[in-house]
């Protein structure tokens, strides 16, 4: 017969309740500020950012360039600074957009009256390129204001205006056939 070696009782140690408001990288709030939404900030953050892309505006509208607006708030890319003009002429009323339009346009004319001035009186050729780039820019810019080019884009729609449906091939078929009925007819009339 085996003996059974005696076996000795575990003692468990006490280990501290868990805290997880201490944590690395817990939140450390209390329960009630955890659940709470801190909407007040963000209200004040987005009114400053509207504050912010009205000053980028004002400095754009003043001739700053985008490059320097964005070096001005700190930021990595000038397109940063386009953004937010663009917000905040999306956040304009329709009358005052008008008028933004229109001394954006002012803007245009006088530097394009300025280039000008500069290009009769320049001697080298490096800085006459310079200087006729800058002006197709005004000239292409202040083209897109005035509406002197075409429309870019085209929305094709289907029939009334709705979106197109793709179909089936044998609807694509009726829909040829009756195309090639009606040139015929028109051909007929025609002769």
């Amino acid at each position: 017969m085996t003996t059974k070696k005696p076996v000795k009782p575990r003692t468990l140690k006490a280990v501290p309740p868990v805290d997880d408001t201490h944590s690395a990288g817990g939140d450390t709030r209390s329960p009630r500020k955890r659940t709470a939404k801190p909407q007040a900030k963000k209200v004040v953050d987005e009114r400053t950012a509207e504050q912010r892309d009205a000053d980028c505006y004002g400095l754009w509208v003043q001739g700053w360039t985008l490059v320097e607006i964005a070096e001005r708030y700190e930021w990595k890319a000038h397109t940063t600074a386009g953004d937010a003009i663009q917000r905040h002429i999306a956040r304009t009323p329709a009358p005052e957009v008008e008028g933004i339009r229109r001394s954006s346009i002012d803007i245009l004319l006088k530097t394009r009256r300025k280039l000008w001035e500069q290009i009769e009186g320049i001697g080298g050729i490096l800085d006459l390129a310079k200087l006729t780039n800058s002006l197709v820019q005004v000239e292409r810019r202040l083209s897109e204001l005035v509406g002197a080019d075409a429309p870019r884009r085209a929305e094709v729609t289907g029939k009334d205006g709705r979106p197109l449906i793709p179909s089936n091939e044998d609807e694509q078929v009726m829909i040829l056939k009756a195309i090639q009925k009606e040139a015929e007819r028109r051909l007929k009339a025609v002769k």
